[in-house]
């Protein structure tokens, strides 16, 4: 019985659709930085306006903050603006994809977007009730950039 519902779950998991991180975009120059919520490609978005010294710092924080919610950096890029990491399955997410963009308003200022998707979001086309991750993210981000600057 164990054996059949395994494979009944790896079947359905195949024929709708898996979470990758190349559902997420590549660049900053890809994302627009408005979007909030979920959107067509069934991303979660959320966004925010942080003050930091540079790049680095941005880089430095994302990364923790991805960290602290137990995602794995994939890539982290001061080229592309862009932070990819993700987290396989545990009891509580199903394979979650989160990317990281900024870009600089002005000197000290940039702009913050965060993206996530993960399988529940994929495979339950009727549930919004997921707990999105971006404003969980951008929340850890501000944190952390606060704590550098003190």
């Amino acid at each position: 019985m164990f054996k059949l519902l395994a494979v009944t779950c790896v079947m359905f998991a195949v024929l709708t659709g898996c979470t990758s991180t190349s559902n997420l975009p590549a660049r900053a120059d890809d994302v627009d930085f408005a979007l909030r919520g979920r959107s067509k490609a069934r991303l979660w978005h959320d966004g925010a306006v942080v003050k930091a010294t540079d790049e680095n710092q941005i880089i430095a924080a994302a990364q923790t903050a991805l960290k602290v919610h137990g995602l794995k950096v994939k890539s982290s890029d001061p080229v592309t603006r862009a932070i990819i990491a993700s987290k396989g399955f545990t009891m509580t997410t199903w394979n979650v994809v989160v990317g990281v963009y900024f870009r600089q308003q002005s000197a000290g200022t940039f702009d913050l977007h965060v993206a996530s998707q993960n399988d529940k979001d994929i495979n339950s086309v009727l549930d919004d009730s997921q707990d999105p991750f971006p404003p969980k993210i951008i929340s850890s981000i501000k944190n952390e950039l606060e704590s550098q600057s003190r």
